[in-house]
């Protein structure tokens, strides 16, 4: 069964990223100028980073409840383009993971979103 995704229910990988990626895209079209949260598996999370990267080979380590965190712009013909600003956060969690905690530790500043730097594949 080792490989063959669709005899126990599953997309194969190539599916679940094009599915993934499609509703993605859908999104960005659909939220512009709005700020979205999206909760989801790790699976999705790492499928839209690489989209975002432009390797759909890309791998990114996500922890259990961690944020990641994306921005969405219109180019000047009005296309959506993002760009990965924080991967994995996880400062929101006390040093032993068991409790939410105060401000994020080593996130990126929330309060001006104009100051962060974004992360972009070359294209």
């Amino acid at each position: 069964v080792a490989g063959n995704f669709t005899e126990v229910g599953w997309d194969t990988p190539e599916n679940f990223n094009a599915r993934i990626t499609a509703a993605w895209d859908d999104l960005c079209r659909r939220s512009l100028g709005e700020r979205v949260l999206v909760s989801c598996h790790g699976g999705t999370v790492r499928s839209i980073l690489a989209a975002v990267a432009g390797n759909p080979q890309a791998s990114f380590k996500t922890d259990y409840a961690a944020i990641s965190r994306i921005q969405v712009n219109l180019d000047d013909d009005g296309v959506p383009h993002a760009h990965i600003l924080s991967v994995n956060e996880t400062g929101h969690f006390d040093a032993d993971r068991t409790t939410a905690g105060g401000p994020m530790r080593g996130a990126p500043d929330t309060a001006w979103p104009g100051q962060r730097r974004s992360i972009t594949a070359p294209r």
